[in-house]
């Protein structure tokens, strides 16, 4: 069982929490404490390498993490629900049975597409179409410089383009089927959200899913969809779900101020195509 928490060295028992940070030098882990509703995060070597799910026991030195330089380092754990981070860890894997059973097959499935992916091309262009099609931001290497250099680092950014996509796919499939509007509404809704899910539910993309499941819901029950009041609706799902987001998640405050600007600032640059008659 797993023991109080302390400063110094303890051993914790608890699951692996959330998709694995896979990095050059090593794996970033969340782990929730088992009977705890606290999380911890440490970092590992590269292998052996455990999955969402894995139970295991950790030994290690616990720290309240600090900022550095001008990255609020505390803030940014907290958001994600962190308040220790655990140092020179020794870990131990005693089972696999943790987690949420649907999240877990999504990510083995995640892990299927990315290793047919890595089979058809080579670095840096599997990192490429893995971030187009799921918005994976690893092995870019320097060509994420240089697309973060010309400014088109949105391309491997999911957000309400890929969302529109996925539920114009499913509408479509839906019809060809000859589902009933009212059973394909409600698989739509889900193929969305099992999506956000799938791609990490960042901030951007929570925001889009949301988004597009209210403008769904507006034409389900016959009502015109209005953009402000779901930028509005989809805030504030978000603060109370992780109220840390609304100050302490930069993902978050870009994504809802670029969708802010495409709605009220982009027409005021619009150049009419017709001359004034």
């Amino acid at each position: 069982s797993s023991q109080s928490i302390k400063t110094n060295n303890t051993q914790i028992t608890g699951y692996v929490s959330a998709e694995p940070d896979v990095r050059q030098d090593g794996v970033r882990y969340f782990l929730k404490i088992k009977n705890q509703k606290s999380k911890i995060y440490f970092k590992s070597g590269l292998y052996p390498r455990y999955q969402y799910g894995d139970e295991l026991r950790v030994n290690c030195e616990l720290q309240a993490p600090e900022p550095f330089d001008d990255f609020r380092y505390d803030k940014y754990l907290a958001v994600r629900g962190v308040f220790l981070i655990c140092n020179n860890p020794r870990i131990e894997k005693i089972g696999e049975n943790g987690g949420n059973f649907v999240l877990k097959n999504l990510l083995k499935l995640k892990n299927a597409v990315a290793d047919k992916v890595s089979a058809l091309w080579h670095e840096p262009y599997a990192g490429f179409m893995a971030g187009l099609l799921y918005g994976y931001r690893g092995g870019l290497g320097n060509l994420n410089d240089l697309f973060n250099r010309t400014g088109i680092t949105h391309i491997i950014a999911i957000s309400g383009y890929n969302i529109s996509i996925i539920a114009s796919v499913l509408i479509t499939i839906f019809i060809y089927l000859l589902i009933p509007r009212k059973k394909a509404f409600w698989l739509v809704v889900s193929g969305i959200i099992l999506f956000v899910i799938f791609t990490g539910a960042s901030p951007s993309v929570m925001r889009a899913g949301v988004m597009g499941i209210l403008v769904l819901l507006a034409r389900q029950i016959g009502r015109v969809s209005r953009i402000n009041n779901a930028i509005l609706l989809a805030a504030c799902f978000m603060v109370l779900s992780n109220p840390f987001v609304l100050i302490w998640d930069a993902g978050f405050q870009l994504s809802f101020l670029a969708t802010l600007g495409l709605v009220y600032l982009s027409p005021l640059f619009v150049i009419p195509t017709d001359p004034p008659m």
